[in-house]
């Protein structure tokens, strides 16, 4: 209905330049507050990259962390398989093993560790939270990827979402603004048919200077292969008049070219002298 009650004569024009004033006053609001953002962010996301993958970052010394999705591999419940992989180029599979038993033996053979009241609670310690690991691990495994994701989610996920949701409710209304506006649909119109008929105004040039080129090429071949044709037909010709001139010649004619040219030489001889 606002679209309908466009007053007519120069109140319509006014109406209409100003409305148009308005969307457009509103896009260029919007964008220059997103191209703040991008840039305050690209900025932060550079200085931060700058300190942390920078050129004044050692990566051999100190290289960067990265997260394992999953808890590594572990031994007897708690210990590290890591811990055993690097005993086993010196000592061999049993080695970790030789070395957890001889340790304590050799530390209360020689009364270094002394079985007190409290070192029994250790031996008893171990196995207890072994089993509590054992027992409890996987579920506390599962509560920490829960609350992981969760916060994946709520962080990442969601404000991606949200954003791209008000880029989808910033284009709807912009569209449903133009629409509303007859004057700037209609330019709007005009212009994307002015830049279609651009675009195929250069896809008809771009198939024409192919077809250019496409034609010169083959001129180009057929008078390269017609002087070709023309250079082979003087060579063999040319040869073939050689050929049959030699053909020609007899011994005895050879032999009195050869006596005639020694006779003008010996005559020659003495001008020269």
């Amino acid at each position: 209905r606002a679209a309908l009650a466009i007053p007519k004569g120069p109140e319509r024009e006014e109406f209409i330049d100003q409305g148009s004033a308005k969307i457009l006053k509103s896009m260029e609001a919007w964008k220059e507050q997103t191209k703040t953002g991008l840039s305050s962010v690209t900025e932060r996301f550079e200085r931060l990259h700058e300190i942390y993958y920078g050129k004044d970052r050692d990566f051999t010394n100190y290289p960067p962390v990265k997260m394992q999705p999953h808890m590594p591999k572990v031994r007897l419940g708690i210990l590290p398989d890591s811990w055993f992989q690097a005993f086993y180029n010196k000592t061999g599979v049993l080695g970790p093993y030789i070395l957890a038993l001889g340790v304590p033996t050799f530390l209360i053979s020689k009364e270094y560790w002394v079985l007190d009241p409290e070192g029994m609670v250790l031996l008893v310690s171990v196995p207890a939270l072994i089993a509590f690991v054992k027992k409890y691990g996987q579920r506390i495994k599962e509560m920490e990827a829960k609350k992981a994701n969760e916060l994946n989610e709520s962080v990442i996920v969601r404000p991606i979402e949200a954003a791209k949701d008000s880029g989808r409710d910033l284009v709807r209304l912009t569209e449903s603004q133009l629409q509303s506006s007859p004057i700037v649909f209609e330019e709007a119109f005009k212009a994307k048919r002015e830049i279609l008929d651009l675009q195929l105004e250069e896809e008809y040039r771009r198939r024409l200077a192919e077809v250019a080129r496409t034609v010169e090429r083959r001129m180009t071949y057929h008078v390269e292969l017609a002087a070709a044709k023309k250079s082979f037909q003087q060579q063999h010709l040319v040869q073939w008049v050689l050929d049959g001139v030699t053909k020609s010649i007899t011994p005895q004619q050879e032999k009195e070219a050869i006596q005639q040219c020694i006779r003008e030489l010996r005559a020659l001889a003495p001008k020269t002298a």
